[in-house]
């Protein structure tokens, strides 16, 4: 798992939206989260039971779906389709994305099962506290990340920062429209393009079947501080909630949506318990010298 430095911490917000203000320095993931590395995740806290759904059936026969799951001898398995490896898992859930997170914090802990200290956490230990995702919809229960997490799901302003932020725009520092570095709408073409390049629908795909693209492919196209894909492929979860509502923002928009998706003014969010076709994440940690 690859990371982005964001710095420049008390930046500006975006005048438009007025978020992407972020007053410390964090590392963003430079990719969505793949199917293999989901799939590492399920063997190593779902073999047993999945009793929380982190495995989602439409994984295995849905549209964009990419990990199989077999049962052997009373335990499951999982093993991501070898042309789907680098794709972006999708199916996940905000829930399952914060899970993912507190994995990561435990340090990848291999017991098979969905318990405190592998995939769950309270207030005390963990990246979030998953006593409350009982309250399923009522998700103004679990407004944020745990004080102490070493890996969460960005915020809103986390991720819009890193998306679009350039202290260098205009010799004063700015927003992009798009997180290509570019005002103008990216060209929708096969991978890799150039720097002004997504996986979006531009009234045709821009990628041949299975339209998703493995992680990166669009090299050349990166926001100012090396992130890929924050605009295309797939929307993104992050933290925050809208309005204090019970939906949860997604970014950056998808390989099935039109570039209004893609750029910071779009306004989407949805139920936190909804697993979607469209619908993948990425993952932010604090910088090793904030540890």
């Amino acid at each position: 798992m690859e990371f982005a430095l964001i710095e420049n911490p008390g930046n500006i917000p975006d005048p438009l939206t007025k978020s992407g203000k972020v007053d410390y320095v964090f590392e963003i993931g430079k990719y969505q989260i793949t199917n293999n590395q989901y799939a590492r995740f399920l063997n190593a806290t779902a073999t047993h039971f999945d009793p929380y759904g982190l495995y989602s059936i439409n994984m295995g026969n849905g549209l964009f779906g990419g990990i199989e799951r077999v049962k052997k001898n009373g335990h499951y398995f999982y093993e991501p389709l070898e042309e789907y490896l680098d794709l972006p898992v999708v199916y996940v859930s905000w829930f399952d994305a914060a899970r993912f997170c507190n994995w990561l914090h435990f340090g990848e802990p291999e017991t098979g099962e969905a318990v405190l200290g592998t995939t769950e956490g309270n207030f005390q230990v963990g990246a979030y506290n998953t006593s409350t995702f009982s309250a399923g919809r009522d998700v103004q229960k679990v407004e944020a990340h745990n004080s102490g997490a070493k890996y969460w799901i960005p915020t809103l302003d986390e991720w819009n920062k890193a998306a679009y932020f350039d202290p260098l725009k205009d010799g004063i520092g700015g927003y992009w429209l798009y997180p290509t570095q570019s005002d103008t709408k990216p060209h929708a073409v096969p991978p890799p393009g150039d720097r002004f390049s997504a996986n979006y629908y531009d009234f045709q795909w821009a990628a041949p079947a299975p339209y998703l693209t493995p992680v990166g492919s669009y090299k050349y196209a990166k926001s100012y501080y090396g992130t890929l894909d924050q605009g295309g492929n797939v929307w993104e979860w992050v933290e925050t909630l809208r309005n204090k509502g019970k939906h949860r923002w997604v970014r950056g928009g998808g390989a099935t949506n039109f570039d209004h998706a893609l750029s910071r003014i779009n306004v989407d969010s949805e139920y936190s318990d909804h697993e979607l076709y469209i619908f993948g994440f990425r993952v932010a940690r604090c910088c090793p010298s904030n540890s």
